[in-house]
C-alpha cells in the first residue's frame, strides 16, 4: 500500500472521528442543558474547553477521552452548583448528582474530580433534617407547656423552619436553632408585660406561674444563648420577680402577724381582720417593694393604736 495513501486515509478517519466527537459533544451539551437547567449557563464553557482539547487530539483514544471528560464534567458542574445551595433545595440537588453519576460508565465516573465533596454535602443535609426534627419536637413541647402563647410559639416555629431552609452551612443553622430557644424565652418574658412603677403586685401574683416559666426558660439557655437575650426583657423579668417576691413575703408576714395579734388581743379580733384586709389591699395595689413594706408598717402602727385605745377604754371603765 502506498504510504502517502495510508496517511491520507488515516487523516480522513481522524477527521471523521473528530467530527463525530464534536457532534456527540454538542448533543451531550444540549441534552444536559435540558436535563439540568441549573448549570445551563456553565455548559458552554465546558463544551468550549472540550472542543479546544479535541482539536489537539492525535489518536482515537484521545478523542474518546474528550467526550468522556465532558460527561464527567457535567457531574462536576452539578456538584459545584450544589455547593453553597440553600438547604431546602439540597436534597433535590444531591439526588440529581447521584442519578447523573450513576448513569456514567466506570471510565467516565473515574474522571469526575469533585465527587469527594458529596459526602460533606450529605452530612450537612443530614444535620438539616435532624434540626428540623428537633425543632418539631421543641415546638410540640412548647405548645403544651406554654399554651397561653401558643400562637406566638407557632409563629416562631414556622419562622425558624423557613430560616433553616435558607441556610447554606452549619454555622447558619446553629444560629437559627439558638435563635428559636432565645425567642421562646423572650416571648415568655414579654408576655408578663411588667412595667416598673405601674404593674401592681396583685397582677404579678396572678401571673406567678408564667413568671416561673420565663425564669426556667431563661435559666435553661446556654451562656452563648443568654448573650442573645434582650437585656431590657431580662431587667423586666428581674423586676417582676423582685416585686412578686416582696409581695409573697409581705402577705406571709401579714398573715403571721395577724395570727399572733389575734392571740395577743382577742378582744380586737374583728378590728384586726379589718386592718389586715386594708393592708392586703394596699399590698395588692403596690407597684414597688416600698409600698408593700409601708403597708406592713401601717398595719403594725394601727394595731398599736387600736390596743392603746382599747386599754384606755378599759381604764376609763374602771
Amino acid at each position: 500500500r502506498d504510504p502517502e495513501m495510508s496517511r491520507g486515509l488515516g487523516d480522513v478517519y481522524k477527521r471523521q472521528a473528530k467530527d463525530e466527537a464534536k457532534a456527540e459533544l454538542n448533543r451531550l451539551k444540549e441534552d444536559s442543558a435540558k436535563t439540568y437547567p441549573a448549570i445551563k449557563d456553565k455548559l458552554k464553557a465546558l463544551l468550549d474547553d472540550r472542543l479546544a482539547a479535541l482539536d489537539k487530539c492525535k489518536t482515537g483514544a484521545e478523542v474518546q477521552s474528550c467526550v468522556d471528560a465532558f460527561a464527567a464534567g457535567v457531574v462536576d458542574l452539578l456538584i459545584d452548583d450544589a455547593a453553597g445551595a440553600r438547604l431546602k433545595e439540597l436534597e433535590t440537588k444531591l439526588k440529581t448528582i447521584e442519578s447523573a453519576y450513576n448513569a456514567l460508565d466506570k471510565t467516565r465516573q473515574s474522571l469526575v474530580t469533585k465527587y469527594g465533596k458529596l459526602a460533606g454535602m450529605q452530612q450537612l443535609y443530614k444535620q438539616y433534617t435532624e434540626n428540623l426534627e428537633a425543632l418539631k419536637k421543641w415546638y410540640d413541647e412548647d405548645c403544651k407547656r406554654y399554651d397561653y402563647i401558643k400562637k406566638t410559639v407557632e409563629k416562631l416555629y414556622n419562622g425558624a423552619v423557613t430560616q433553616l431552609g435558607e441556610c447554606t452551612d452549619k454555622a447558619a443553622m446553629d444560629a437559627v436553632m439558638n435563635g428559636y430557644v432565645v425567642d421562646i424565652a423572650e416571648a415568655l418574658t414579654g408576655d408578663i408585660a411588667y412595667k416598673p412603677g405601674k404593674t401592681p403586685a396583685s397582677a404579678l401574683k396572678n401571673l406567678e406561674t408564667r413568671i416561673k416559666n420565663a425564669r426556667t426558660a431563661y435559666n435553661s439557655l446556654t451562656a452563648e444563648q443568654k448573650q442573645l437575650f434582650d437585656k431590657d426583657l431580662l431587667a423586666s423579668l428581674q423586676g417582676a420577680e423582685s416585686l412578686l417576691s416582696a409581695y409573697n413575703s409581705g402577705i406571709s408576714s401579714l398573715s403571721s402577724r395577724l395570727q399572733q395579734d389575734k392571740k395577743a388581743y382577742p378582744d380586737l379580733s374583728d378590728k384586726l381582720e379589718r386592718l389586715a384586709s386594708r393592708a392586703r389591699n394596699a399590698m395588692d395595689s403596690s407597684v414597688d417593694t416600698s409600698g408593700i413594706l409601708s403597708a406592713l408598717d401601717r398595719y403594725a402602727a394601727s394595731v398599736a393604736v387600736s390596743y392603746t385605745h382599747l386599754r384606755a377604754h378599759e381604764t376609763s371603765q374602771d
